[in-house]
């Protein structure tokens, strides 16, 4: 029996649809989630959605969305071992309601780890990589402007993996103000 799949797509601004498809059968090396939460970005996605995206000025449809996905692994091809039936993963397939992906593109994430804080892992990996880009020194001073999701974990990022000794931030909202202190800015 083959396993049917919904996707979410644009097809216009603001015009969304699921359509349904069949998935093709599992690979030896694949692995198939079902969906329980998935992220979006309200920089790339929602400006998609919007038709206001500056990088897009004639955008094409339909278009596929989604970024990551949060799920639990229902099958596992033949020569998958590293992951189980039942895990709980992060990954890229976009808006469906079952992704099959390669083994290897899976993270795995522990089961008492809510799916808000399980999709942070790529949200922390861009903003890693933001800073990897800009190649600070820890006797730099660093101002981070935004105490939002990316601000936080770009902060934290600079103070406890680039041990970057000054960073500084701009925000005028006061509780996260705070926990940016917490996590190290030492001026608000």
């Amino acid at each position: 029996m083959k396993q049917e799949q919904n996707s979410l797509v644009l097809y216009g601004k603001r015009k969304l649809k699921w359509i349904q498809n069949n998935l093709s059968p599992l690979e030896k090396d694949e692995i198939l989630i079902k969906t329980i939460a998935g992220a979006i970005s309200i920089g790339a996605e929602l400006p998609q959605y919007m038709e206001s995206d500056f990088t897009d000025k004639s955008p094409i449809y339909p278009k596929e969305t989604g970024y990551e996905s949060y799920g639990e692994i229902i099958k596992i091809g033949d020569n998958v071992k590293s992951l189980n039936l039942g895990d709980r993963v992060v990954a890229f397939y976009g808006h469906k309601d079952f992704g099959v992906i390669k083994e290897y593109k899976a993270i795995p994430v522990p089961k008492d780890i809510h799916y808000s804080y399980a999709l942070l892992t790529i949200l922390s990996c861009d903003s890693s990589k933001g800073v990897l880009k800009l190649k600070p020194k820890e006797s730099d001073r660093v101002i981070v402007s935004g105490m939002g999701t990316i601000g936080l974990l770009t902060l934290y990022f600079l103070k406890q993996k680039v041990k970057v000794q000054h960073v500084d931030v701009i925000e005028p909202n006061t509780s996260r103000g705070k926990l940016a202190k917490l996590l190290g800015a030492d001026c608000v």
